[in-house]
């Protein structure tokens, strides 16, 4: 592995007693950055009017002067929320005249939602990419955006994955975002899982808008995001919450939100120092050698197939598998089973990870991460082998 050292005793997850394979879905603090978050909440209670009123607004700056750097942006064009649920709803809320909205069939459902609130709300009309297994090539991709894009020539918004929740795609979305602007099309890119697992440069994508989570790779406390903006919408981006500085610059309006517990914010500067620390090399490295081993056991051992697309298409710190396919399911509809099945790796097995569905297969999500070890690996073959009739 790429790590002399083993780094479990950094964080305060249980791992006497569980197996994390599950980072993605809401990380995993360092206790150097929880001992900061503590800080910041001791000071805030030993002199409240102090913190909010002196204090509170110069952390926030610094935080956003970090987190531009970390992610290759200036930090006029960057601002702190709590999610990128969070975000998207602002960037979306600038638009309320769309005709015609674009997702696809890897959508995170939060997007997906937001999208029909619109319909709803606003009238538009949403239009659907489908995007099915196995995915030959990056090209494949372009070719069904762009396909959809040309038959619904009213498409003015599209928001695209960086990196697909329940499918761990990474989109090409250098060449979407081409697309995108060569049809005038508004592309807002839901980066959830990109900070920490890719090296972003933001001012150089193309976006109109970025939304990306600091806490599910960049160890941040829940929630801190970043919300990119292209300085051509400075003006009519709003935050959520119209508060006092409603008439200031975009950084005060983000950041006066009304009182509240702004710590998670505050801890970026210690955050992204660990991850630095870290190296983005070091950890694909790391992930890089634990799926190698882990996805060989999980498909020789445990009826388990490696998930058929390109490479280049495949998140650095995140793997799908396909489960063995058993007559336990005849049909694979909504979230509810694999919410039951989760529920019943950790009720029964004390594993945590990602299960999901995609194009009628059932899958697992691994996430990997500096405290993964191969004998959490061992442990996820032996819990699919002893799972597979009970639960899948």
């Amino acid at each position: 592995m790429a790590f002399s050292k083993s780094y479990r005793e950094d964080f305060l997850l249980d791992f006497k007693n569980f197996t994390f394979l599950n980072h993605g879905s809401y990380g995993a603090i360092p206790k150097v950055v929880m001992d900061r978050k503590k800080e910041l909440l001791d000071e805030a209670e030993r002199f409240p009017d102090d913190h909010f009123r002196n204090k509170a607004q110069e952390y926030y700056k610094e935080a956003c002067v970090i987190a531009a750097e970390f992610v290759h942006a200036k930090v006029e064009n960057v601002v702190l929320v709590k999610n990128t649920t969070q975000g998207v709803n602002a960037v979306l809320n600038c638009f309320p005249k769309t005709k015609k909205i674009l997702i696809n069939s890897h959508t995170y459902n939060a997007m997906r939602n937001m999208s029909d609130l619109h319909r709803t709300r606003w009238g538009c009309e949403i239009a659907e990419v489908k995007i099915n297994m196995p995915i030959v090539s990056e090209d494949e991709i372009v070719k069904a955006f762009t396909d959809v894009m040309d038959e619904n020539k009213d498409i003015d918004l599209a928001i695209i994955d960086h990196i697909s929740s329940a499918s761990a795609l990474v989109f090409p979305i250098k060449r979407l975002i081409y697309e995108c602007k060569k049809r005038n099309i508004i592309c807002i890119i839901d980066g959830a899982h990109a900070p920490g697992q890719i090296d972003l440069h933001l001012d150089e994508l193309g976006a109109d808008f970025y939304v990306g989570n600091l806490h599910k790779w960049a160890y941040t406390p829940r929630g801190a995001a970043i919300l990119w903006s292209d300085p051509k919408y400075h003006a009519i981006l709003e935050p959520l919450t119209t508060s006092h500085l409603y008439k200031g610059t975009l950084h005060e309006k983000f950041f006066q939100q009304g009182t509240d517990d702004y710590s998670n914010f505050f801890t970026i500067p210690v955050s992204l120092k660990y991850h630095s620390d870290l190296s983005f090399e070091k950890l694909h490295a790391h992930a890089d050698a634990l799926f190698e081993y882990g996805r060989k056991r999980l498909c020789k051992e445990a009826g388990c197939s490696m998930y058929p697309v390109p490479a280049s298409m495949e998140a650095p710190f995140m793997k799908i598998v396909k489960l063995p396919r058993t007559d336990r399911y005849p049909e694979l509809n909504g979230i509810a089973i694999t919410d039951n099945i989760i529920k019943q790796l950790l009720a029964q097995y004390n594993l945590v990870v990602a299960v999901t569905t995609t194009n009628g297969d059932m899958w697992m999500r691994i996430s990997a991460n500096c405290y993964t070890t191969k004998a959490d690996l061992d442990r996820l073959v032996e819990v699919v082998k002893d799972a597979t009739p009970k639960l899948f």
